[in-house]
């Protein structure tokens, strides 16, 4: 990677619209870091703008992915990126007990799809899970749809992973739910 210019200080320019940024500005920066589903058309506005061969970035970003690419160079990198404890410890608040909104909800309808319980974040996923009937949780239960929840929106693949391992076991709808609760519990409002 190339070494950083001693010339000009540390500053970092985050923007999903390099149009919008100075071109004085843009000529100064010395790498750039894509990421999301749409990497590639920030990344391509800003070879534009400066008048650069945009690299190639091949392939799909998966989760905790970036392309780093330093213009001087031409280099590109596909890197991993972990969040900082802060914003991970944001997030746990969000998923415990904010708002994750109506598509990243868990909803608990039923094998016979009568019902419509909107969990919207792990508490209230606990609060209903207690007083839905036994039918409601098992037919979740057993098709996966708890790890497939916590996979998916919760973005917790360690969670998901142990509440699959109790979905493929015969446990009673009582033991499910506790354990369940447990490691809920444990993961996401015990103290740090």
């Amino acid at each position: 990677m190339p070494a950083p210019n001693p010339a000009r200080p540390n500053l970092i320019l985050v923007t999903v619209h390099p149009e919008h940024v100075s071109p004085v500005a843009l000529k100064a920066v010395d790498g750039v870091v894509a990421i999301g589903a749409q990497f590639d058309q920030a990344a391509q506005e800003f070879a534009r703008v400066r008048g650069l061969e945009m690299p190639e970035m091949a392939g799909k970003l998966e989760s905790g992915q970036a392309f780093v690419w330093f213009p001087g160079s031409g280099e590109v990198h596909r890197v991993d990126v972990r969040l900082a404890h802060a914003e991970r410890q944001r997030h746990k608040r969000t998923y415990a007990h904010g708002d994750l909104g109506e598509h990243r909800s868990f909803y608990f309808r039923g094998p016979k799809n009568k019902l419509n319980l909107r969990a919207n974040n792990l508490a209230m996923f606990l609060h209903l899970a207690e007083g839905v009937d036994d039918d409601t949780w098992l037919h979740h239960l057993r098709r996966g749809q708890y790890s497939q929840w916590m996979r998916e929106k919760i973005k917790d693949n360690e969670l998901a992973d142990e509440v699959a391992g109790y979905e493929q076991q015969s446990l009673s709808p009582r033991e499910s739910r506790e354990r369940i609760r447990s490691i809920i519990e444990k993961r996401y409002t015990a103290p740090a």
